[in-house]
């Protein structure tokens, strides 16, 4: 892909480190959507191919991290006053809401609710949208899109505004979401 992102300093180096440690760092989720919109992102996800009792061990020695959320698979590491979440690829979590760890990126990203969400990035290789997610995407609107709609429908569509437009968002429920919410 021909997109680059410049990224804050503070979330390159915890790339940097994963890659250092041979693994491969992807950004994914929202932070990925507000780049492609060309927002400054609030927050940072990172899922890689590390288990993670190794993410652990790799940030424990010398960044400050949070735990809470480590029964969901995710580290959070504070650097430099940024909150930055490192996960392993998970497929899912099981009935008991535990994480279901996954060796490929396809399987998290399939794991997504919308296909905007289901985007992800590497500074080395660019994007990568199998979903298509990236056409869902412009500054016109967002159209969410449910992964798995065998007829790929539009879920919603929500205008982009600035924070302070009072306009409503334009809402469509599709069918399929109403009799199976998530």
């Amino acid at each position: 892909s021909d997109i680059v992102f410049t990224l804050p300093p503070q979330v390159t180096e915890i790339i940097e480190l994963l890659k250092a440690h041979t693994y491969t760092p992807y950004l994914v989720g929202d932070c990925v959507k507000a780049m492609l919109l060309g927002e400054k992102p609030m927050d940072f996800d990172i899922v890689c191919d590390a288990e993670i009792g190794r993410i652990e061990k790799i940030f424990d020695e010398k960044y400050r991290t949070r735990a809470d959320l480590i029964h969901k698979g995710e580290l959070i590491i504070i650097n430099g006053g940024m909150g930055i979440s490192v996960a392993p690829f998970r497929s899912g979590f099981d009935g008991n809401g535990r994480p279901i760890y996954c060796e490929k990126l396809d399987d998290d990203l399939r794991r997504r609710t919308f296909t905007a969400e289901a985007i992800a990035y590497n500074d080395v290789t660019g994007l990568y949208d199998k979903c298509g997610g990236a056409k869902c995407i412009s500054k016109e609107k967002l159209v969410l899109k449910a992964l798995g709609e065998k007829n790929f429908i539009a879920a919603s569509e929500t205008p982009i505004k600035k924070k302070r437009s009072k306009k409503e968002p334009v809402i469509t429920i599709i069918p399929a979401l109403e009799r199976n919410p998530r």
